[in-house]
């Protein structure tokens, strides 16, 4: 029995570490993916919003809120039960479009609603959560 403790015990020593290779390469192409398709949008806000920038300006501010947005929305969903954060991250992460992952998560979190896996309350607390973190991470 012994033997198999330290034999499980190698192969975790040894898979950990892969498996968080695993977990940034997912968060990498996360952030990627993301930055992508929020960047028209922000251009246009921050064009608005300050119209006298120069072009280097308005690169290096889109590019830094677009990358904090999206490492902030990984901080604000790593709470959440692995079912909802692979349904938010893996899809976008494989290039789907964000509207379409938010709606299709909204769909499973109804689902799991009424099926009785979560609560309203419950889901309630996680998104609260998930702002408050969002919140604080882009502060």
């Amino acid at each position: 029995m012994n033997k198999q403790l330290f034999i499980h015990g190698i192969i975790l020593i040894f898979l950990q570490p892969l498996q968080v290779l695993a977990d940034q390469n997912l968060a990498e192409r996360y952030v990627k993916n993301y930055v992508a398709q929020v960047r028209p949008e922000i251009t246009k806000m921050l064009l608005k919003a300050e119209p006298g920038l120069s072009n280097h300006e308005v690169e290096a501010k889109v590019n830094s809120t677009a990358n904090l947005m999206a490492r902030c929305q990984l901080k604000a969903v790593a709470h959440y039960p692995a079912v909802y954060k692979a349904a938010s991250v893996e899809p976008v992460a494989e290039g789907k479009d964000i509207r379409e992952v938010t709606q299709n998560v909204n769909q499973l979190v109804r689902d799991d609603i009424q099926s009785g896996k979560i609560s309203i309350s419950e889901f309630k607390s996680l998104v609260e959560r998930g702002a408050s973190i969002f919140k604080a991470c882009m502060s």
